[in-house]
């Protein structure tokens, strides 16, 4: 061992440069391929994870009328597990002066029982979601927040009408505190998906809810015991449903498993490049670690003639070679 030492310490002066540059050629392709894999890995369950954070719902449920007694009948349905439910309001944004009732931007929900809030939970691009029991903030989409030209902060004033006018008559003004810029779930879909819109908390959905008629229609989000599984038996249990209150209203599904699988498929593709540069980086690594060590190598085992001629052993020699 004592020899084997020797030799090394006579030779680092002439090999110490190459050793640095394999081990800094080995760190930086090693990390390169390590972060690619992780990368592969984080961008696959990314969207998983997103819906675990939001507490995403399995379906909504449209409940085509103004009666908000019968958003209760629907988180009542069987093979249930939890529920949350906002409101469609028929209102106008008021800009600059002027009413603005163009169908894209006149999205008004107001949230009854923690929908967008608890379940399905919004994304936060500025600001801070409005607490449940402010009356006087609310949350934008970015574009009805470039329409009104406001940030965080700012005010916005909204136009509410009767929904059971046949003129729509103009029931009130409305002015709100923005308390955040947001996106609306599920997100990373296409342009069809992405609406524009306001959005209340509880408290103030309940203030809003005295306005004479206010409400055009609503949504239950629903998370099923069963997950998307349970979706065929609520189905059968939403006909059921529709033929009991009967008045000719059909309460329309949107299966959000279709969605997600969507996004999620959208996403792969990148997941795939990360995996394959990794694979590609950690092909590199052995490859060129391995050319560099046989030439560290190949300099060495010249060396083993004089090494043995001096009086060491096989083993000795090997040794001071790997060294």
């Amino acid at each position: 061992m004592t020899a084997a030492w020797y030799c090394r310490r006579a030779t680092w002066g002439r090999t110490w440069q190459s050793m640095v540059v394999v081990a800094v050629l080995c760190g930086l392709l090693g990390a390169a391929a390590l972060a690619a894999l992780a990368g592969a890995r984080r961008t696959e369950s990314a969207y998983g994870r997103y819906l675990r954070a939001t507490n995403a719902s399995d379906v909504f449920v449209n409940v085509p009328s103004p009666d908000t007694s019968l958003i209760a009948r629907v988180a009542a349905l069987q093979g249930v597990r939890s529920s949350a439910a906002w409101l469609g309001f028929d209102a106008n944004p008021v800009v600059h002066g002027h009413v603005d009732d163009s169908f894209v931007t006149d999205g008004f929900a107001g949230s009854v029982n923690g929908d967008l809030f608890t379940q399905d939970k919004m994304t936060v691009e500025k600001g801070r979601l409005p607490p449940l029991r402010s009356t006087n903030e609310i949350a934008l989409t970015p574009g009805l927040a470039r329409l009104f030209g406001v940030g965080v902060r700012g005010r916005v004033t909204y136009q509410f009408e009767n929904a059971l006018s046949p003129n729509n008559a103009t029931t009130g003004y409305r002015t709100y505190r923005v308390a955040a810029i947001v996106d609306l779930p599920p997100v990373l879909v296409d342009q069809f998906d992405q609406v524009n819109s306001a959005v209340l908390p509880p408290a103030a959905t309940a203030a809003t809810e005295r306005l004479p008629n206010p409400v055009e229609f609503s949504w239950v989000g629903l998370r099923l015991t069963r997950g998307g599984a349970g979706v065929p038996a609520l189905q059968a249990t939403v006909g059921r449903l529709q033929r009991q209150v009967g008045n000719g209203y059909i309460f329309a599904i949107r299966k959000l498993d279709t969605v997600h699988q969507q996004v999620q498929e959208a996403i792969r593709p990148q997941a795939v490049a990360l995996a394959v540069f990794g694979a590609f980086a950690l092909l590199a690594l052995l490859v060129l670690i391995g050319q560099a060590l046989v030439q560290m190598l190949a300099r060495s085992a010249s060396q083993s003639g004089a090494l043995r001629a001096m009086g060491l052993t096989t083993a000795q020699t090997a040794l001071a070679c790997g060294l």
